[in-house]
């Protein structure tokens, strides 16, 4: 694929980013990979789309949306033994939501957060037993469904939302599904192409290149697969 635009972002600087998603008017980048649990510093970047010039090479500005977990009490790094890192964020209805990659118990809670500029304690909303590391997440364009990417063991899996009011995400129907002839492939990120049409992508391994994969919701609600 062909490079179209780089653009930098002032004052920002790449921690460990994990998700981005959009509105109307912004882009949000999710500073807030935390495998070690050990994080002070977590962030969302924001950036408007009005700045976005033609130029090929650019700046922009990026405002910072600062959170802690409130019931995250110690900052010690033990790798993949921690309950507060992050690697999914989508924006539903005015507001940010994260869900967490708990490593020690194979949850995931979700966290909502204001889409402005600001420092914020982030309390549980609703946790979800996933039996599973949550490495991406979406909603679709008609706000019916919410889809959670994840893995164990890397054997890959997606969790299927929906029939649920407000951002009562866990309280409707949900939907388990295997995708077991891409197991080991490190599944990262996941996105809605139109109400129907999951794409998933993945790192690359030694056993996958890095690439794209296309689920039809509408086939697995039917039971096709």
């Amino acid at each position: 694929g062909e490079i179209k635009k780089e653009i930098e972002l002032e004052k920002a600087k790449n921690r460990d980013w994990e998700s981005i998603t959009q509105d109307s008017t912004s882009i949000y980048i999710g500073d807030f990979g935390n495998n070690m649990g050990g994080r002070e510093d977590l962030c969302i970047y924001k950036i408007k789309k009005k700045s976005i010039t033609k130029k090929k090479e650019q700046k922009i500005e990026a405002k910072r949306i600062n959170f802690t977990y409130a019931l995250q009490e110690r900052f010690i790094h033990f790798n993949h033994n921690t309950s507060f890192d992050c690697e999914a964020m989508l924006e539903f209805n005015g507001s940010l939501y994260i869900f967490s990659k708990d490593w020690k118990k194979f949850t995931t809670t979700v966290y909502k957060i204001p889409k402005k500029k600001g420092d914020y304690e982030l309390h549980p909303l609703d946790t979800f037993n996933v039996n599973g590391l949550i490495t991406g997440a979406d909603i679709s364009p008609n706000k019916k469904y919410l889809a959670l990417i994840g893995y164990k063991d890397y054997k890959n899996f997606i969790w299927l939302f929906s029939d649920f009011s407000d951002d009562n995400f866990f309280k409707g129907n949900s939907q388990y599904y295997k995708l077991n002839k891409i197991s080991m492939a490190q599944t990262e990120g996941i996105c809605f192409y139109d109400n129907n049409l999951l794409l998933v992508s993945c790192e690359r391994t030694k056993s996958h290149n890095q690439q794209v994969f296309s689920f039809d919701i509408s086939e697995i609600t039917n039971g096709a697969h």
